[in-house]
């Protein structure tokens, strides 16, 4: 299995850590989610729910939605790839939640391996480093 290399995700963990730092202040924290924030719509595509959920102001959603990235990124393809699911791993990268951050690092690893969309890290290292 093709890794990123170590340089690559040396420089995103330290990206990630001084925005992480500068954002964790300003951080909004919904202390009593309501049944309506923990629920998932089963009707949604599963690109669909990786674009909603990977913005929810619930942890865990955002923790199981970052694990779908690969899948729906390879079932999606490029382009889509690039316009849509690509945006979210910035975000995810600055998310509060470590655990969140860890499988999106561990995503990008998993996109590594496949290999129309190994161009597309090439991509997000200059989206993130600009």
């Amino acid at each position: 299995m093709k890794t990123l290399p170590y340089t690559c995700l040396a420089s995103l963990r330290l990206w990630t850590h001084r925005v992480f730092q500068q954002q964790q202040e300003n951080a909004p924290q919904n202390p009593n989610p309501t049944f309506e924030d923990l629920s998932i719509d089963d009707n949604l595509s599963q690109l669909d729910r990786l674009v909603r959920y990977t913005k929810s102001s619930i942890g865990l959603q955002r923790l199981v939605h970052a694990k779908m990235i690969t899948d729906v990124a390879v079932s999606v393809g490029y382009d889509t790839t690039k316009g849509l699911i690509i945006p979210l791993l910035a975000d995810l990268a600055l998310d509060p939640e470590p655990a969140v951050r860890q499988h999106m690092i561990e995503q990008l690893s998993s996109l590594a391996t496949v290999r129309p969309l190994t161009y597309l890290l090439t991509y997000l290292s200059a989206y993130l480093i600009s």
